[in-house]
C-alpha cells in the first residue's frame, strides 16, 4: 500500500522578517502614542497646578477685598515696586486674622491685610536659598475706646493722623505665609471710577477726566487729619476695581529652580503700562521661551502662565 505524505508548509525567512518588521512598527507607534498621551497628561497637570495655584491667589483675595473697609479715614498701600524688589498691597478688611501676634484684644474681625512677593524659608529651592514666592499676612486691629480704628469720646470712629499704619499693625517678615509657591510676579492695576473728574496718582501723573482708564499707580487725595497737618492718601473713592495679574509656574518645574532663576524670570514681566491689562502684556514674553533667560530650564521657560483677575471696588459707602 502506498502511503502519501503530506506536504507541511512553513513559512519563509522573508515572511517571519516581514511580520517582525510589522509588529516592530506596531509597537513603535504604540510607544509613541503612550508617550505623546504621557507628554499631554503631564503638560496638562502642571496647567491645572499653575491655574490652581492662581484660583487660590484670586479667591483668597476675593475674600479679602469683598470685605474692604472702604471709610475715608483707612489707608490703603498699594507699591508696584520694579520686578525682583517685592511690591506690596495691603488695606483693610472686615476678615478674622489667624494671626495672634501683637495687641489682639478687642479684635472684632477686623484685619490688615497683606500681599506681597517675598523670599520665604518655607518655599526653599535645590540651592537650599529662600525663593521668592506670593505670601499673605494678616494682623487683627484691636477696637477699644481710644486708639487707631477706635471710638472718641462722642463715640465716632477715631480718624488716623498719618498715611500710613501704625507700627503695630505693618506685617513683619515672620507675619507672612506662602499663599502659593509658583506665583513669581504680581501686579496691582486701578481701573479709575468714570466719574470724568480730573485724578492725581501717586507718581505724579494728572489725568484730567476719569473714564475708565487703567493705571498702575493709585489715585491719591489730600487732607487735614486729626492729628494736624496735610496727609496725602490713596483715595479708594475713585477706584472703580482693581486689577491683579500674576506670573505663575506649577509646582514641578518650581523645583527646579534656584532664587537666582526665579528672580531671574521674574525682571522679564514688567509692570504694564496703563490702559493695558497684564495678560496682553506678558503673554508674549510667557509664550516665547526664547524671550526668557537661557540659564532658566528650557522646561520650566516653557511652564510660565500669566493670569489676571479683575475686583470691583464700589465707591460708596463702606462695610465699617
Amino acid at each position: 500500500m502506498k502511503q502519501y505524505l503530506r506536504k507541511t508548509k512553513g513559512f519563509t525567512l522573508v515572511e517571519i522578517l516581514v511580520a517582525i518588521t510589522v509588529l516592530a512598527l506596531v509597537i513603535l507607534i504604540i510607544a509613541q502614542i503612550t508617550d505623546s498621551a504621557s507628554n499631554s497628561m503631564r503638560l496638562s497637570n502642571r496647567m491645572i497646578d499653575a491655574a490652581s495655584q492662581a484660583r487660590i491667589v484670586f479667591g483668597c483675595m476675593g475674600q479679602d477685598f469683598s470685605n474692604l473697609v472702604r471709610r475715608a479715614d483707612m489707608p490703603l498701600t498699594a507699591q508696584n515696586d520694579p520686578p525682583g524688589s517685592g511690591n506690596v498691597l495691603s488695606f483693610v478688611s472686615a476678615v478674622a486674622s489667624a494671626n495672634a501676634s501683637g495687641n489682639s484684644s478687642g479684635n472684632r474681625n477686623v484685619s490688615v491685610v497683606a500681599y506681597q512677593i517675598s523670599s520665604s524659608a518655607d518655599n526653599l529651592g535645590p540651592d537650599g536659598a529662600s525663593r521668592p514666592c506670593l505670601v499673605r499676612a494678616s494682623k487683627p486691629i484691636p477696637w477699644a475706646t481710644t486708639g487707631y480704628f477706635g471710638l472718641d469720646g462722642s463715640g465716632l470712629p477715631v480718624s488716623f493722623a498719618t498715611a500710613s499704619f501704625p507700627t503695630s499693625l505693618v506685617s513683619q517678615a515672620t507675619d507672612f505665609d506662602v499663599l502659593a509657591p509658583g506665583v513669581i510676579r504680581f501686579a496691582v492695576g486701578f481701573r479709575l471710577y468714570p466719574d470724568n473728574q480730573a485724578v492725581t496718582l501717586q507718581d505724579g501723573t494728572v489725568i484730567a477726566n476719569a473714564q475708565g482708564q487703567v493705571v498702575y499707580s493709585p489715585p491719591m487725595r489730600s487732607f487735614t487729619a486729626s492729628g494736624g497737618g496735610v496727609v496725602s492718601v490713596i483715595d479708594v473713592s475713585r477706584i472703580g476695581a482693581v486689577m491683579v495679574g500674576l506670573v505663575v509656574i506649577d509646582r514641578t518645574n518650581l523645583r527646579l529652580l534656584t532664587s537666582t532663576e526665579i528672580t531671574a524670570l521674574e525682571t522679564k514681566f514688567p509692570l504694564p503700562t496703563n490702559d493695558t491689562l497684564p495678560v496682553p502684556s506678558w503673554s508674549a514674553t510667557a509664550e516665547s521661551a526664547n524671550a526668557l533667560p537661557m540659564s532658566v530650564p528650557l522646561s520650566a521657560r516653557q511652564a510660565l502662565r500669566v493670569f489676571e483677575c479683575s475686583y470691583p471696588v464700589t465707591p460708596f459707602g463702606s462695610r465699617l
